[in-house]
């Protein structure tokens, strides 16, 4: 028990220690004048003395020798120091201008009785006297007053007092002495009062203010002399003097929130001090419902009440009354924003009845109910013994209720209340009758009434009449009023009145806050109050319904506060640990949670309604607990024993940990607490990897698995056991290691025959038992071995075959027959289907030309549908799944002539299905008797509208001509519904074999997707299947041999619809799934058999009643079929499948790895999304599906899957996944909720467990979020399975660097999400195939990745987006070339030369030689910040596209080919060179960024002026704030052109930017690991794909230019290696595995020498260029050609000198302020990193030198900067922050006004060179002429022969300095320079530096105001000094008085690393 005591205590005194030091360190620097510090003696007083201002409690009287001397009274002690008088007074000499006056003791010159007295004669100006009280030892609540006795002897000066209060240290204002008579000494008075701390803290009132009223404690005492040189006045007595003030601390136990607000408000604090005899606080509580009546002494007790202030410390209670009032409802504000739709309404406040007697039912009691029959809206009945205690302002259900009612868009609906018009309720009801489309009826319980634990049922009865409509009602909870969703719908009856009900839970609120919900959101299982209920119509003009009985039902849960204090501390300590959140509600009759303490000594017993009191215990909930304690018993072994419970989190930590320390032999003794504990296994890396989300729940075998693993020595886990495989542990499971090395030591030994692990399953004391046993004890462990069960087939990918198998299908009619359709009047033709958008929009027109007599409509839809004729709405009602009119008469608005017709169709509103088609006809009738039929399936115009490509509805479009009408998107028109053409299907013959097999090879493949299977065994881990490629009939090879055997075989199939049939844009194809196979057995007696598809198979439906990549899947497991693919004879219903009719596309086998499992990853936390769904987090974005475990399920049971890669307060961003224009329309509340992407449904079977992985559906995400399942949720409930398709990584980059680590992880992330049977855009919104993204990431994609086999089928066969696109269609000759370049593949490149020829027809046409296209580009360089225009992007594909068919011919061998297209390349560059090409400038006409890239990276421009284009692309990217600008196609180039011409440090600069727009800055927006569409990241406002990625591209920089690896030989058989090393990233490892080996570039900087150390490994096969580019120098090793080897170097940058002479002692830094340069903004001595917040960079400081001993740069005439005058400059260049000169900038691009002043070291060598000192303020390095300034030195000359002594320079900042060097009139005379300084002196700055000025920050002020800043660095700092005045952080003051200053600090936040201890131990 007093272990956690001292730990405590230790973290206090370490932290008043470290109080103490801080202070001191404060204090004597401000106090440094003070050099006479004299600590006297104290004595206690002997007697108390008491007088006319209290009591005497501190005296100096000098009659000791000591000056320091003083007498106290040791009695006075604060609460508020830890000090007393006794040990904290001392006293300092000084004087104000920094002397020392002389003190002395003397006789009384006086000779009136005062003995002894001090003596002060001042040297100068100011002798001050100062006693100093610290610690707050003068802090106690009363009055102070300080008397003072003095004499002047008749000298002419005056004598001042000062008090020092609370933190003012200066700047106190002074008050005169009195300094008596010539002959006597006078007697000066001075007063102040000190309040509570809390008191002080409420008051506003500043730390640094000085005030003498409201003071925390006192300081200092000043006695000071002015105009005293030489002069000498008398002290004696001085006297402090105390009134004790009343200390009182109020506790309130206040009845509501209202009460305890409304005290708070009155009183400011509950911790007061008052004088003596002052009347105690009263506050007012009206409105509240209550009557303060006093303080009392006793809790509780009224008969114990005080009304005057008593002296001392003191508790007070605060005693109320019910005053009988009702609910003040003007107590309570509106808060929600609804002004705009009931602004003006009638707010109906009615009267409230009491229910004369409790009425119960099925939901409990009823509490209020609203049944119109007095006529009046508001009135209402209610339950008068319901009162909630959190309610607000003493609200209850008497309290007004209101009703308001209104319109959604702004208008007011008509309500009345009339007899029940269907005379079957009698009685009245309310009718309401909407004047547009959604009319609302809203009640209001305001002041949170309703928030009282327990369920609530809202129940509505609704009858509709003769109307068509949809209603919905919305719940508003806790403190959320705007955004909320729809509960769902309401019920209506045509004839009488159906019943809606919905219910809620409200919690307890401490349990609601424990949560860690915001109280902006809610759950409907978890909610703290209610607030509103709407009722709102859809689709409403002038329709009429009626309501009647709106209730509320309440059954009450147990509302309990758990107090689990214990018998020692260590049993309250763990118990709070485990046990979480105190205040819980709970169902009556509920099991009542338990206790945990494990290790403590004692368990826990029970529960007790009396503390302490084992026989009251009680172990299930009731209503009448309200606070229950928690009993104890002493363990007795009994807490080790309880082997079948469950072993938390908290105790495996504490065991494991121990278990650890006594195997290792280290220090951790044996009772340690699991604080201890907890530091002990994060320090030994003993916790899993993912960490643990909470300490008291159950822990995870497979978490229990990695501790022992970490915890257990490699010598403790010898192999034992032969372990090939554990069945349910996969090799991409984080655990596996862990787990196969516990399996093979005996240490676990699996939970079944089988061996399964059960990784998600709690491990049980029991178990943990037998697992230390089986580690201490050898002989314990289990033998056993596991042999491979692994899918015994081989996928493979080099075997073509003639296919003569057919592919067969489900036939439509057998599908068709399990779907259930609503009856219909008319014929209503084929069913239509749209491609599936958000909205589809479609128009038709007929004619009617003769006379009509009638028409009428019918309408089918399984979704919401608009039906417009002639521009008049009709509306389908919902019945059940379908919306119907029935028959509509539509007469009177149809028209003689032509007719339009319109339909708005929406995505589906049902869990249960996503697929929708509608059918209808309108029927003519004539007055001749004759009838036309006009069935809806043919001649529609379709447009679908999609907002993440801009889409809009606009106006009018329902009578928009047909001519104009875009008919953009495809319709389907079909007699069978669409479900039933994309069903799921099973498939399956049998066949026997008897002989010995000696080989079975499967040939397989289908359209859309298949799992095959024989015998039950699925022959594939292969998902996916044949994949998305559009230009070939792909199929699938298995080696099948260990597949079959003897006897009857099955061989089966599952169908899917996959890329093939799916209900998106990228649909491949439209029909049914369908299959093929073709199993090729191989006798040992040499005969052969062959089983094929054919139309002998049998078919019927698989339980996959619907499954789509983009929607997700629809499974009943109800549904299943035992046996299926592996018994003779399964049930279900089978027919015959027919053969496909249909021409196919060539046959070609699978050759690249198909999509697998990559990893099953657990989440990281759960949590719960604000409409109560639990939701999963996985920490990272990636693609995949969820895998769902779910225990004891119930039949029917609908379990609903959903994903996204952000959750934004509490809800799911799906704007990727629905539409994003009409994303309202896919919300909980929107027409067609489920119509979002990605949702996965299914409905279990009813089993003690079922597992579902989706099969036919992907997505991206970060989060899983799930409902309707009515088990527990825990992290085996859902995991993620990762998969992508299975390409060999081949290279890889790993820094130390975090930045460029991040950049690397989120590109290689997001390339594995998207790479999915071919090349993606992304995995979340279109999973579509563009080639554009894919031509500009192929190479990055290609040093990450084996792509060969993927990437050359697709570039062949693969689906493509954007054929007819400039810069996407050039996919079709870069991609084959990169593969070329990569792995020397000279097939592709002959495959796709005709493709080229003809794309160059296509686009040639019939123009001349050189001529360029007329056309546009589509996109242009996309996502561009500054794009190029789209016809300059264009001209430059168009003119690269002949360069590259040039290469391709010459790889073929086609030479006139070649010198053709050569031919017209060059003249099509001539040609864009001509038009575009600024020689002037050095420059193309975009004049961006991207408009020299391309000329550049495509070889347009001519090679000589490169460098200039490469120069004037790094003065874009400066200019541009180190941003790259480009988009999708320039950022591939951007970073490789700076860096081979010489801008490398741009290009770090560039891609190492946080700020917008830079790669980082796109991941700190969206923390889900993966790169966006974007430079913007996340953005809710539009479906920006959050896994996109393209912009990756530029990481092929990482492997070219960090590592330096370029591939000059096709495949890699020739390699240069040229590295640029980076002093800021430290470390780089690039590594490729080639067809011959590793090839690896390998740096580390080595900071103190400045030099890199290189690695170089090369395999045998590969010849290596090895060189450094320019401005880097080998140091050892040497350039040239390297094999066969790894190879080391060291090198050096240019301008940097890696010698330390011995002798030499190099300036530091100058100061961070100087009172005549200003500012310091940078710094170097050419050794250090250069310092300075301005970002000034060294960057060519010409050759590199050492000169007496300095490091130094040093210019000549061979490495010039610049000229002046005609004449070379050598010297330094420097870069201001902004990189450009002309403004000098802060960081945040703030202009700097102002003077700057250049300091420098510096002597000239060459006495004969020119000795002008200049400063340029131009930009462009080697301009011809510089703006100088001509300085002479003092001796007209730079001195030849010694340095310069700090010479110095003031410019005007708008000058700013880019250069600075002498001129030379003759070549290579040298100049050196040494210890260069800048300052600034400027009014917009401030510096900001320590205690002792070191640290400096430079940050920028401007208006009126500045506000102090409460940081420097990762400090927090309090106050802030400028050496005269003192700034509290976070202050406001004005910008005048600090502008151009020097603040240090003054005093640091100590309450800050108090939290900082507390939290680290």
């Amino acid at each position: 028990m007093k272990r956690t005591t001292k730990i405590i205590v230790f973290v206090l005194i370490a932290f008043s220690v470290l109080s103490l030091a801080v202070n001191a360190a404060d204090y004597s620097s401000y106090w440094s004048n003070f050099k006479n510090k004299m600590t006297g003696t104290p004595t206690a007083f002997a007697t108390v003395t008491k007088g006319e201002y209290g009591r005497l409690i501190w005296k100096q009287d000098f009659e000791s020798t000591n000056i320091g001397d003083y007498y106290y009274d040791a009695s006075y002690d604060s609460p508020y120091s830890d000090y007393s008088l006794s040990d904290n007074s001392s006293v300092f000499v000084s004087d104000g201008d920094y002397t020392n006056p002389t003190f002395t003791l003397v006789n009384d010159p006086t000779n009136t009785g005062h003995g002894k007295v001090l003596s002060m004669l001042g040297k100068t100006t100011y002798p001050i006297y100062r006693m100093s009280f610290k610690n707050k030892v003068l802090s106690k609540p009363g009055k102070y007053t300080f008397v003072v006795n003095a004499y002047n002897a008749g000298e002419s000066f005056t004598g001042n007092h000062r008090l020092n209060m609370n933190d003012c240290y200066e700047g106190a204002p002074a008050s005169m002495l009195s300094f008596g008579t010539a002959s006597s000494f006078g007697k000066s008075v001075y007063s102040f009062t000190v309040v509570t701390p809390e008191e002080f803290e409420v008051s506003g009132t500043e730390a640094t203010a000085y005030t003498t009223t409201n003071v925390t404690a006192l300081n200092y005492m000043f006695l000071y002399i002015q105009g005293g040189n030489g002069k000498t006045c008398y002290f004696d007595d001085l006297q402090l003097w105390y009134e004790e003030y009343a200390d009182v601390t109020h506790e309130l136990d206040a009845p509501s929130n209202a009460v305890e607000n409304a005290m708070i408000k009155a009183m400011g604090t509950t911790h007061k001090s008052y004088a003596p005899g002052a009347k105690l606080i009263r506050p007012d509580l009206s409105g509240t419902g209550y009557t303060f009546i006093g303080w009392s002494t006793v809790k509780g007790n009224a008969t114990k009440l005080v009304t005057d202030a008593v002296p001392g410390e003191s508790t007070l209670y605060a005693i109320y009354e019910d005053d009988g009032t009702e609910y003040d409802d003007g107590y309570i504000e509106e808060r929600e924003p609804y002004k705009n739709v009931f602004d003006g309404t009638p707010a109906y406040h009615g009267t409230a009845t009491p229910f004369e007697t409790v009425e119960t039912g099925k939901y409990g009691r009823l509490i209020y109910r609203q049944d119109f029959e007095s006529g009046y809206m508001g009135d209402y009945s209610y339950d008068a013994s319901y009162h909630s205690p959190y309610a607000l302002g003493k609200a209850k259900l008497s309290s007004p209720i209101y009703v308001y009612n209104s319109d959604g868009d702004g208008t007011h609906p008509t309500f009345s209340i009339i007899s029940d018009p269907t005379g079957l309720k009698g009685g009245k009801v309310l009718s309401m009758t909407g004047q547009t489309t959604y009319p609302i009826y809203r009640l209001v319980f305001k002041g949170d009434i309703i928030s009282k634990p327990g369920k609530y049922t809202v129940v509505i009865h609704a009858n509709r009449g003769s109307a068509t409509n949809a209603g919905n009602v919305r719940f508003y909870f806790n403190r959320l009023y705007d955004g909320v969703p729809e509960m769902g719908g309401i019920s209506f009856d045509s004839t009488g009145f159906a019943e809606t009900a919905y219910s809620f839970t409200i919690i307890n609120p401490e349990e609601y806050k424990a949560s860690g919900l915001p109280e902006a959101t809610f759950t409907a299982s978890g909610a703290f109050a209610f607030q509103y209920v709407y009722f709102f119509m859809m689709g409403f003009n002038g329709k009429t319904v009626y309501f009647d009985d709106i209730e509320v039902w309440y059954e009450e849960y147990a509302d309990i506060k758990f107090h689990l204090e214990g018998p020692t501390e260590d049993v309250t300590e763990a118990a709070k640990v485990t046990f979480g959140n105190t205040s819980r509600s709970f169902e009556a009759g509920k099991k009542l949670p338990t206790v945990s303490t494990p290790g403590t000594g004692y368990v826990f017993a029970g529960w007790s309604t009396v503390k302490g009191d084992a026989s009251k215990m009680v172990d299930t909930a009731k209503t009448e607990y309200t606070d229950l304690y928690a009993i104890y018993e002493e363990a007795n072994g009994i807490d080790l024993v309880a082997y079948n419970e469950k072993l938390t989190v908290y105790e495996a930590i504490i065991l494991v940990s121990k278990l650890n320390a006594a195997i290792c032999g280290n220090q951790l003794v044996g009772d340690a607490s699991f604080t201890e504990c907890l530091a002990y296994a994060e320090k030994e890396e003993l916790l899993p990897s993912d960490g643990f989300d909470r300490y008291d729940r159950p822990i995870l075998r497979s978490e229990m698995a990695e501790m022992l693993y970490a915890a257990l020595p490699e010598d403790t886990r010898k192999e034992i056991n032969n372990i090939e495989e554990i069945p349910d542990v996969k090799e991409y499971d984080k655990f596996e290691e862990a787990v196969l090395a516990l399996y093979k030591a005996g240490i676990f030994a699996g939970t079944d025959a089988e061996g399964s692990f059960d990784s998600y399953d709690d491990i049980l004391r029991a178990d943990f038992d037998t697992l230390v046993s089986r580690i201490l004890f050898e002989e314990n462990r289990v033998s056993f071995s596991l042999t491979s069960k692994e899918i015994e087939s081989i996928m493979l990918y080099d075997k073509k075959h003639d296919i003569t198998a057919e592919f067969i299908s489900a036939p439509a009619s057998f599908t068709d027959s399990f779907n259930e359709y609503p009856e219909s009047t008319y014929t209503l033709g084929n069913w239509v289907s749209p491609v599936a958008y958000t909205r589809t929009t479609m128009r038709r027109d007929f004619t009617v030309s003769r006379e009509l007599k009638k028409a009428v409509l019918e309408l089918q839809s399984d979704s919401y549908i608009d039906f417009y004729i002639n521009g008049h709405m009709y509306t389908a009602e919902k019945q059940g799944l379908w919306y119907l009119t029935g028959v509509v008469d539509i007469t009177e608005h149809v028209v003689s002539g032509n007719n339009k017709m319109a339909l708005r169709m929406y995505l589906s509103d049902s869990p249960e299905k996503f697929l929708v088609a509608f059918r209808g006809t309108i029927v003519l009738t004539y007055t001749d008797g004759t009838t036309e039929s006009l069935t809806f399936d043919r001649s529609w115009h379709s447009k679908g509208t999609c907002g993440f490509w801009g889409g809009t509805e606009y106006a009018g479009w329902y009578t928009e001509d047909l001519s104009t009408f875009n008919n953009s998107r495809g319709i389907h028109y079909n007699k069978y519904h669409p479900s039933a053409l994309r069903r799921g299907a099973y498939f399956r013959t049998t066949f026997d074999s008897s002989k010995t097999v000696e080989s079975a090879t499967l040939y397989s493949g289908a359209k859309g997707l298949y799992v095959p299977y024989i015998n039950g065994m699925r022959v594939t881990d292969a998902r996916f299947i044949p994949g998305s490629m559009d230009g070939l009939t792909e199929y699938q090879v298995f080696d099948v041999t260990k597949l079959v055997k003897n006897g009857t075989n099955v061989i089966a199939a599952e169908t899917g619809n996959g890329w093939f049939n799916c209900s998106s844009w990228g649909s491949l194809g439209i029909g049914q799934p369908a299959v093929m196979m073709q199993l090729e057995i191989k006798y040992a007696d040499g005969t052969t058999e062959t089983v094929k598809t054919d139309e002998t198979w049998l078919t019927t439906v698989s339980p996959r009643t619907e499954d789509d990549i983009q929607f997700g899947e629809r499974y009943d497991a109800r549904l299943e079929i035992d046996g299926w693919n592996s018994s003779a004879k399964p049930d279900g219903t089978w027919v015959n499948a027919e053969a496909l009719d249909r021409t196919l596309k060539p046959f070609a086998n699978q050759t690249y790895p198909a999509v697998r499992i990559q990893n099953e990853a657990r989440a990281v936390s759960i949590g719960t999304l604000a409409d109560g769904t639990t939701y999963y987090d996985f920490k990272y974005n990636s693609t995949g599906r969820a895998k769902i475990v779910l225990k004891n399920t119930k039949p029917g049971e609908m379990v609903i899957i959903r994903y996204c890669e952000i959750i934004d307060n509490g809800v799911p961003y799906v704007g990727t996944y629905g539409d994003v224009y009409f994303e309202q329309d896919t919300k909980t509340d929107g027409k067609s909720c489920y119509g979002a992407r990605n949702i996965d449904v299914y409905i279990c079977k009813g089993a003690q467990e079922e597992v579902y992985i989706p099969e036919f559906a992907y997505t991206g995400f970060r989060y899983i979020y799930i409902s309707g399942y009515s088990g527990e949720y825990d992290f085996s409930t859902v995991r993620k399975l990762e998969m992508n398709s299975d390409l060999e990584k081949t290279g890889d980059i790993v820094t130390s660097h975090a930045g460029i680590t991040k950049i690397w992880d989120a590109v290689k992330r997001s390339w594995r999400s998207n790479i999915f049977t071919g090349p993606m855009d992304c995995p979340t919104r279109e999973k579509n195939f563009w080639n554009g993204d894919i031509q500009v990431f192929a190479t990055t994609a290609s040093w990450y990745n084996d792509t060969e086999a993927i990437l050359s089928r697709w570039t062949e066969a693969g689906r493509k987006m954007e054929l007819g696109v400039y810069g996407w269609e050039d996919e079709e000759y870069i991609l084959p070339l990169i593969l070329y370049r990569f792995y020397g593949n000279k097939e592709v490149i002959e495959t796709k030369y005709p493709v080229v020829q003809a794309l160059i027809t296509k686009r040639k046409g019939g123009m001349a030689s050189g001529s360029l296209p007329s056309t546009e580009a589509r996109y242009g360089d996309h996502q561009a910040i500054k794009p190029v225009d789209k016809k300059f992007f264009t001209d430059a594909y168009y003119t690269y596209m002949f360069k590259s068919a040039a290469e391709m011919a010459e790889i073929l061998g086609k030479t006139e080919d070649a010198a053709k297209y050569n031919a017209e390349f060059e003249a099509c560059r001539a040609a864009f060179n001509t038009k575009y090409y600024l020689p002037a400038e050095n420059d193309y006409t975009p004049k961006v960024q991207g408009g020299l890239v391309f000329p550049i990276a495509f070889g347009i421009a001519d090679e000589a002026e490169i460098p200039a284009l490469a120069e004037t692309l790094n003065n874009y990217v400066i200019a541009d704030g180190y941003h790259l600008t480009t988009g999708f196609m320039g950022n591939e180039f951007n970073l490789g052109i700076l860096c081979d011409y010489g801008y490398g440090e741009t290009a770090w600069k560039a891609l190492t930017n946080e700020s917008s727009p830079s790669i980082l800055y796109m991941l700190s927006t969206f923390k889900g690991g993966t790169t966006t569409e974007s430079w913007g990241g996340y953005s809710a406002s539009w479906g920006t794909s959050m896994n996109h990625y393209s912009v990756g591209c530029l990481s092929r920089w990482f492997f070219e230019h960090l590592g330096g690896i370029t591939i000059t030989s096709p495949g890699f058989k020739t390699v240069s290696i040229k590295p640029y090393f980076f002093e800021e990233m430290g470390d780089c490892d690039v590594t490729y595995m080639s067809d011959y080996g590793l090839i690896e570039s390998k740096w580390v900087y080595d900071k103190t020498d400045k030099l890199f150390s290189w690695t170089v490994t090369i395999p045998d096969g590969i010849t290596a260029d090895v060189s450094l580019p320019e401005g880097v120098e080998f140091v050892s090793g040497s350039a040239g050609k390297y094999t066969n080897g790894t190879f080391e170097f060291t090198a050096k940058k240019n301008g940097f000198v890696a010698v330390e002479p011995a002798e030499i002692t190099y300036a530091s830094a100058p100061a961070a302020y100087d009172e005549n340069y200003g500012h310091l903004v940078y710094f170097n001595n050419f050794k250090d990193t250069p310092t300075g917040s301005a970002n000034l960079t060294v960057l060519d400081a010409g050759a590199t030198s050492v000169i007496s001993g300095r490091h130094v740069v040093k210019g000549n005439n061979a490495n010039t900067i610049g000229t002046q005058s005609g004449q070379k400059v050598h010297g330094i260049e420097i870069i201001s922050a902004d990189g450009v000169g002309n403004t000098f900038k802060y960081k945040d691009g703030t202009p700097i006004t102002g003077k700057m002043t250049v300091l420098y070291n510096a002597y000239n060598a060459d006495a004969s060179s020119y000795n002008m000192f200049n400063v340029a303020n131009d930009t462009s390095v080697g301009s011809t002429e510089w703006v100088g300034y001509n300085v002479d030195w003092s001796a007209k000359k730079l001195n030849a022969t010694s340095w310069a002594s700090w010479a110095s320079k003031t410019i005007n900042v708008s000058d700013t300095l880019t250069r600075f060097g002498t001129r030379a009139g003759d070549l290579n005379k040298n100049v050196y320079f040494h210890s260069v300084a800048v300052y600034v002196k400027s009014d917009s700055m401030v510096t900001l530096a320590d205690e002792e000025g070191e640290g400096a920050v430079n940050v920028t002020v401007s208006g009126e105001n500045f506000v102090v800043p409460s940081l420097l660095g990762d400090k927090t700092v309090k106050s802030w000094t400028d050496g005269n005045s003192v700034y509290q952080s976070g202050s406001s003051v004005k910008t005048s008085s600090v502008a151009g200053k020097l603040l240090k600090v003054k005093e640091y936040a100590s309450l800050g690393m108090f939290r900082y201890l507390r939290h680290r131990c």
